[in-house]
């Protein structure tokens, strides 16, 4: 049988549909895969310094290690993870927003905060708010628990507040030993959660260093390390979520977690393919969720025996695996500074507060090259570019 031109056109057109149909979803999916990738590129840098240096108390250096941050309609509350000089009734100070833009925040733009319960919490590692932005969530790093020293407990805390009363501070599921209130009962919830072959039983040790509200009134930690004990405990990256005991959320209540469950935990086959671009071990510093992305941002860091330090961001979308942020260059997006804590300031903007602990680096401000006292936190504008 012959066919005439026309015919054969039909043919071809024919087979041209069929075979777009059946790639189609290949396309699909390797577009899907494509869109979760985020792109971004930090603007400025900056410090923050809240009291002078030298300052010396009982024999020992003060230094300023930032933690958590939250922002209050026009103002940025930072949480240090250690008490503050005796001049600061808690380690809760804020600034305002508008200060960002310079180089260096000084003290006299900073204000302190008295909050008595925030004040009895011990290295408080995480911030977060609810969608509404009325109710402020802190957790402590649950990294120490002795049984015969009940003082310790102040270190396993997780708090909440009115947002815009700090001084009305309490304590989820609380307890108290030998006069020391604490969350301590939930402890065991967290330890029971990270079972794995390794550890059957719960690790003896692990740090919370991310907190993160949910939708459906849930909160979600970052674990970023975990072990036998601290020292041979190894960095992680497991996200694990709680859920919220109260809807509508109302701080005259007493809130409470249960539910304790496992979200994620790191898939070492996933992370080969991000090997060629991250040359430390890492573990997760700070999570928050975007709930316009539908998905975490995650930022992980790095401090090794070498004193190198930095840190990377994630994006981990809803049922998918987390995924490096990028540059334009095509490369890692990646801190100099160990970032410790970040919010989203809109849709398109991150404030990342970093704690190099008792490293005195050079911070590049856009300006200028300024070198970082043990006094002053660094700071990093980002801006997301889809």
């Amino acid at each position: 049988m012959q066919l005439s031109n026309n015919g054969l056109a039909r043919c071809w057109f024919i087979f041209g549909l069929f075979w777009l149909c059946a790639i189609s979803p290949a396309i699909a999916s390797e577009n899907e895969k494509v869109s979760t990738i985020i792109y971004a590129k930090i603007l400025n840098q900056g410090l923050i310094e809240p009291f002078e240096n030298p300052l010396i108390n009982f024999g020992r250096q003060k230094n300023f290690e930032p933690s958590a941050v939250y922002l209050v309609n026009n103002n940025v509350f930072l949480i240090n993870d250690r008490p503050l000089p005796e001049e600061f009734p808690s380690p809760l100070i804020g600034f305002s927003k508008e200060h960002l833009n310079l180089e260096i925040i000084k003290k006299d733009s900073i204000f302190s905060v008295t909050s008595a319960v925030i004040n009895s919490a011990m290295k408080i590692e995480a911030a977060t708010q609810s969608f509404d932005k009325q109710l402020t969530f802190a957790s402590a790093s649950f990294s120490y628990f002795i049984e015969n020293e009940p003082e310790k407990d102040a270190y396993n805390s997780i708090l909440y507040w009115s947002s815009d009363e700090p001084g009305n501070a309490r304590i989820f599921n609380p307890s108290v030993r030998s006069g020391v209130k604490s969350s301590l009962s939930l402890r065991k919830k967290i330890k029971d959660t990270l079972k794995s072959t390794l550890f059957p039983n719960g690790p003896n040790y692990f740090k919370v260093e991310g907190l993160a509200y949910l939708p459906e009134n849930k909160l979600a930690f970052g674990i970023r390390s975990l072990g036998a004990d601290y020292d041979s405990s190894t960095y992680q990256f497991i996200i694990i979520t709680a859920d919220i005991n109260s809807t509508p959320l109302k701080t005259e209540r007493a809130l409470t977690l249960s539910n304790f469950e496992l979200l994620y935990r790191q898939d070492n086959k996933h992370f080969k393919k991000h090997q060629k671009y991250i040359q430390h071990e890492i573990g997760i510093s700070s999570i928050e969720y975007d709930f316009k992305r539908n998905g975490f941002f995650i930022l992980t860091s790095f401090e090794d025996d070498d004193d190198n330090m930095g840190a990377y961001l994630w994006f981990y979308p809803d049922n998918k695996v987390p995924q490096l942020v990028f540059s334009k260059k095509q490369q890692p997006l990646i801190f100099k500074h160990k970032a410790e804590a970040f919010i989203l300031l809109d849709e398109q903007t991150l404030l990342v507060i970093h704690d190099d602990d008792r490293e005195e680096l050079m911070v590049d401000t856009g300006r200028s090259l300024i070198k970082r006292d043990t006094n002053q936190g660094v700071f990093s504008i980002v801006r997301l570019e889809n």
